[in-house]
């Protein structure tokens, strides 16, 4: 069992097991069939974080700033390596690396646990890592930026300057989401391209809606359509509008925004 203990984190899924990561720095292996405990390895230190499963191994990263990968059909430490700084974000995995974020990007080859290459941002990153055509992106709450580091080498692909973003990136196709303390941010996730900032607010079943290009200064907006009903009609057009709703419940809003080099489509 697991008592008196505490969770670093959402457990992390196989087909027949669960993996619990806990914050005294013992990842357990739980059947999904029965719910008893199979094995458990305590790390050097704290976890805040989930681990993350890849080809037999889990990978976790601690708060003394070790990564650990542990053998699954061992039930042992396969290699630890540490990079000096806490770990507080779960290990994202691509391709032949390993990349945790110490507030910078790490990669590790999985196998071995050989340094692959680092970043050195200039800001603090503070949300988890997504990894996305070759691009592993985080955001920074104290630099007010979305950034992108190329998963080969680590070099610098985008610096978007927004609000502070808040939440971890998410992917839809080729575009990026992610939360500010009040809007949405949607990002075409081109390093020449731009993001939307959008908000909503609602009262009775009226939607007040507005959007912004943010993060390219040399970019401004040649049209903003709205399609409030989804039905892929423009119902208004302008950088914010309001709209009635017939009846209550979950809207879906479309907003297609144009500049005069880039189309960014969105969907909240």
């Amino acid at each position: 069992g697991f008592r008196n203990t505490i969770p670093a984190g959402p457990v992390t899924l196989s087909a027949n097991d669960l993996y619990v990561s806990l914050q005294d720095g013992t990842v357990a292996s739980v059947s999904q069939q029965g719910g008893n405990k199979d094995w458990s390895v305590k790390l050097d230190s704290g976890l805040n974080s989930p681990v993350a499963l890849s080809d037999g191994r889990l990978y976790a990263g601690t708060t003394q700033g070790t990564v650990t990968a542990i053998d699954i059909s061992l039930e042992s430490v396969a290699w630890s390596t540490r990079t000096g700084e806490r770990i507080d974000h779960p290990p994202a995995i691509h391709n032949d690396s390993i990349l945790v974020s110490t507030g910078h990007v790490y990669a590790f080859d999985p196998l071995t646990g050989m340094w692959q290459w680092s970043t050195a941002s200039e800001a603090t990153l503070t949300t988890d890592l997504t990894v996305s055509n070759d691009t592993v992106y985080a955001g920074s709450r104290t630099a007010e930026s979305l950034y992108g580091f190329d998963t080969d080498d680590g070099s610098k692909r985008i610096k978007r300057p927004t609000e502070p973003v808040q939440t971890a990136i998410a992917t839809l196709n080729t575009r990026l989401l992610y939360g500010t303390r009040n809007s949405l941010v949607v990002d075409n996730g081109d390093s020449e391209g731009f993001s939307v900032n959008i908000q909503t607010s609602v009262t009775n079943r009226t939607v007040s809606a507005s959007a912004k290009i943010i993060g390219n200064s040399e970019l401004s907006a040649e049209s903003y359509e709205w399609d409030f009903d989804t039905n892929d009609d423009v119902d208004a057009q302008g950088s914010s509008s309001d709209y009635t709703y017939k009846d209550s419940g979950g809207k879906r809003i479309s907003l297609t925004v144009r500049s005069e080099n880039n189309t960014v489509d969105t969907t909240e």
